[in-house]
């Protein structure tokens, strides 16, 4: 779903039953910078891939279509990995943004800057809203955790009106779930309490950060130096057979055949060197009987945070900020680069890190709206702390 070309290479990819011959184009935002922390070389790294599926600019496409498909889908991912000798460590968070996913439009008008927003009643079963859902729980597993930020109280109703439809189809979804694939539904009026001068916002969106980091967990993983060798040799040789292994699966419904290379399908397990491909025990278990270093265990995210507001814009980048600080501590910490899973929202890193979620709500804000921000949103929240 984030690879645009994905139809123009279709044919070649399947002819040649490889994908090493086209460059799949992803559309979105990358930045990338070194950080040094306690004496070590950090990298980090920032990605937003945008959806291809209902693509479309603000007006044009709001809400979800009939496959449960929504308007400004980004997948969101913050990697960061330690750029020193020995066993390299990897960490890396995902979270989502979409707009909210009922059938809803606003026409647009040079004279009114906030048009009226329909809602639409084509849907009565919510349908489309629940194979949203299905399709985030394919993709990251349980739990899905909703952050709704739209506004709860306005004097002409406009948002308070999805915000009350969206929690009847969450509920109602709910109901014909078994437990453990119920929907965490967190409502918060965000412009309301950004103003409230006895509610820092973004310490509370910090604490929302922490306990839905608590529930998706996020990956890691450690790599001996002996597997980064075997990773480095094994990419010129695919190179050189031909179009290198692969594996293809042939869909029963198309003629369409997906090929995977063998270094993508690889599990984050092998990857990871949690296990010993001759049987002989863990890697952790080879370390000790060796005397070097012992290899961590993996770790792995289930579930996603999926954060919203009316554009998906200036609001869910706040958001989404403070779910990557709140990330960004846990996993220098699993790294061993801090003492404790917390950042200082003053600290120089939450500074950088900002501009980091800055850039990126711009350039999302021109392929979705068509222009940048129209006021540096975190900058005006530090203001307030």
């Amino acid at each position: 779903m984030f690879v645009w070309n994905e139809f123009l290479t279709r044919g070649i990819r399947n002819i040649l039953k490889s994908t090493i011959w086209t460059v799949a184009l992803v559309y979105g935002f990358f930045k990338q910078d070194k950080l040094t922390i306690s004496g070590k070389d950090i990298m980090l790294t920032l990605i937003a891939r945008r959806s291809r599926h209902y693509a479309g600019t603000r007006y044009l496409k709001r809400g979800v279509n009939d496959e449960g498909e929504v308007a400004n889908d980004v997948e969101t991912e913050q990697i960061i990995f330690d750029d020193m000798l020995g066993p390299r460590q990897i960490s890396s968070v995902v979270q989502n943004r979409g707009s909210i996913p009922l059938f809803w439009s606003q026409e647009t008008s040079k004279l009114n800057l906030k048009p009226d927003i329909i809602l639409h009643d084509k849907d009565m079963d919510y349908e489309a809203t629940r194979l949203h859902f299905e399709n985030l729980r394919s993709r990251y597993g349980n739990p899905i955790i909703i952050l709704n930020l739209i506004k709860i109280r306005e004097r002409r109703p406009r948002e308070s009106i999805l915000r009350s439809e969206f929690v009847k189809a969450i509920k109602i979804i709910n109901n014909g779930l078994p437990g453990e694939n119920h929907l965490r539904f967190l409502h918060w009026d965000l412009h309301k309490n950004s103003q409230s001068k006895s509610t820092n916002a973004l310490q509370v969106l910090l604490k929302v950060a922490f306990e839905a980091l608590n529930l998706t967990e996020f990956f890691y993983c450690q790599i001996p130096p002996s597997q980064r060798a075997e990773i480095s040799l094994n990419v010129p040789t695919l190179l050189k057979n031909d179009f290198g292994p692969h594996e293809c699966h042939v869909s029963n419904n198309d003629n369409n055949t997906d090929c995977i290379d063998n270094i993508d399908d690889m599990s984050q397990e092998d990857t990871c060197g949690s296990s010993d491909s001759s049987g002989n025990g863990t890697a952790e278990d080879i370390a000790e009987d060796n005397g070097s270093v012992p290899i961590k265990p993996p770790k792995f995210q289930k579930g996603v945070l999926r954060t919203n507001c009316i554009d998906c814009l200036d609001r869910t980048n706040v958001a989404q900020y403070a779910y990557g600080l709140a990330a960004l501590a846990h996993q220098l910490h699993t790294l061993g680069s801090v003492e404790s899973p917390e950042i200082d929202l003053d600290s120089p890193l939450a500074r950088h890190l900002m501009h980091f979620y800055e850039r990126m709500g711009d350039t999302l804000a021109v392929q979705y709206g068509g222009s940048a921000a129209h006021n540096k949103v975190l900058e005006s929240f530090y203001m307030h702390c």
